[in-house]
């Protein structure tokens, strides 16, 4: 059985009741193309298969309910897996399937609401002649008598009504510009309604808490980077999907010599190169949303981040500077400052395109690992140089996340010529509330009174979301009750207000 309308196959064998007028089963156990088991009831009403009438109730465990490519419904788009109760009811002209859901395991979906694309008519089912039928159909094609029995159907009209327990197992793409490229992948948590169909517009409503993901962000084709988003961005729907209300903030890590800036900073860090966060702050619209830029410096104290940040001291410097660090990974020199012992922009934007191309070949070598490299010459020649390597890759289904930079820098002021930094996290449980966490970092002078060039540490993280107390011991036991059994039904669901009649 093909719903042509979501675009999956559904195969059950069982006792199916059949007579001139209907087609019913009662709890059919039916399987999804990759195995996946519910339970089925349809009631199928018909007059010599005309006047059709469907009444399906679908009881999903993580089966496949959705699986449209995007030349088909270029809007929403992919495949999603789901927990939940599915209905469909209506006639051969007009179908409303309606869903409560939970997303699963394996589940991908896009939305590109920039497209206007029109969405293909179909027909909720197609029947399959036989090949002696279509014989005989092309034998009697020119009776007139036959002719006149013949029937055009209009396209068939359809409303879609889901209300999706968004979890982190789906994996989620918003395209903000399809030119571009540019779009928010991502997972996380949220209950979102959505409902489309022929006669009306996509609607779609509710909050999705973004718990991890990317932004690709590109400007004027000159820059691409991968930012990666940050937990806690969320983004606010209220009915038309343009008018979605974005918070995302989003950060890009790289290392930046602070000597670019202003010597004086070297005073309050023992290495002058340090990790630098490029923030992206998008807000507002999905249609129009407004991107505002800010910087971190996540291994140094606080007096030096402020230090750094009173030398850019408005947004058209700190667009600039964002600006300089994202194309040639350095800091913009202003020009009250600039001396002869500055880098100059031509060896800046050679060593960036060198940069750029020894992470493209890498890159390619593994899918497991994202690298990239820096080449930085302070000098012309190979003087002063600092080749480095930063490393970043989640492994083990994600479970183990590993960020570090190391390198070489060839300066006679620097003992140790070995630059090496690393933050190493592993998810003991797979929800993430217990994690596991050890590093090396760089020790600020200004900061830490020691010999010492580097500290270290290990510790272990627990967190929990949480609206009460109570919710804590609570929702655990909850998530096990509200998980189905083998037909389809919640565990331990008891209906404290049912009840019992006699027969």
């Amino acid at each position: 059985m093909k719903i042509n309308l979501l675009n999956t196959t559904y195969s059950f064998s069982d006792t199916i009741l059949i007579d001139s007028t209907f087609i019913r089963t009662n709890n059919t156990i039916v399987s999804d193309k990759d195995g996946n088991s519910g339970t089925l009831n349809l009631d199928f009403g018909h007059s010599n298969f005309r006047d059709l009438k469907y009444d399906l109730d679908i009881k999903a465990d993580k089966m496949l309910v959705y699986d449209i490519p995007e030349r088909i419904n270029p809007q929403i788009y992919g495949q999603v897996y789901a927990s939940g109760a599915v209905t469909i009811n209506g006639t051969e002209d007009y179908i409303v399937v309606e869903g409560n859901v939970r997303s699963d395991a394996g589940t991908t979906a896009g939305f590109n609401f920039m497209d206007n694309t029109t969405v293909e008519n179909y027909d909720f089912i197609t029947f399959t002649e036989k090949p002696d039928d279509k014989i005989h159909k092309s034998e009697n094609e020119d009776n007139p008598i036959e002719q006149k029995d013949k029937i055009d159907h209009s396209p068939m009209e359809y409303q879609l009504n889901f209300l999706v327990d968004v979890t982190p197992d789906a994996k989620l793409e918003f395209m903000m510009d399809a030119a571009s490229g540019d779009k928010i992948r991502g997972s996380g948590n949220g209950n979102i309604q959505v409902q489309y169909g022929s006669r009306s517009d996509i609607q779609m409503f509710g909050n999705y808490l973004i718990s991890e993901g990317t932004y690709n962000f590109s400007l004027q084709q000159v820059i691409r980077k991968r930012f990666n988003i940050r937990d806690g961005s969320i983004i606010t729907f209220q009915g038309d999907p343009m008018t979605a209300n974005l918070d995302i903030n989003a950060i890009y890590n790289l290392t930046a010599n602070l000597q670019d800036l202003d010597e004086t900073l070297l005073l309050e860090t023992a290495n002058p190169s340090i990790p630098v966060n490029c923030i992206l702050n998008i807000d507002g619209r999905l249609q129009n949303p407004a991107i505002t830029f800010d910087l971190e410096l996540p291994n140094s104290n606080s007096e030096l981040e402020r230090q750094v940040k009173s030398f850019i001291d408005t947004e058209d410097m700190m667009t600039r500077q964002i600006i300089y660090l994202l194309v040639l990974n350095k800091f913009y020199t202003p020009d009250y400052s600039r001396n002869d012992y500055r880098s100059n922009e031509f060896s800046a934007v050679a060593s960036s395109a060198l940069s750029a191309q020894l992470s493209n070949i890498l890159n390619s070598l593994t899918d497991k690992v994202q690298i990239g490299t820096n080449i930085r010459s302070r000098q012309d020649g190979i003087k002063d140089t600092e080749v480095e390597m930063l490393l970043s890759s989640q492994l083990l289904n994600n479970r183990l996340i590993f960020n570090g930079n190391f390198g070489y820098k060839d300066n006679f002021i620097m003992q140790n010529a070995f630059i090496g930094e690393f933050d190493l996290e592993y998810k003991l449980i797979p929800s993430g509330e217990i994690n596991l966490k050890a590093y090396n970092h760089a020790n600020d002078l200004y900061r830490y009174n020691t010999k010492s060039l580097t500290r270290q540490g290990v510790g272990i993280m627990f967190r929990k979301d949480f609206t009460t107390i109570s919710d804590i011991f609570r929702r655990r036991k909850n998530e096990e009750d509200l998980e189905p059994d083998s037909s389809g039904n919640p565990k331990n669901n008891k209906d404290k207000n049912a009840k019992i009649t006699p027969d």
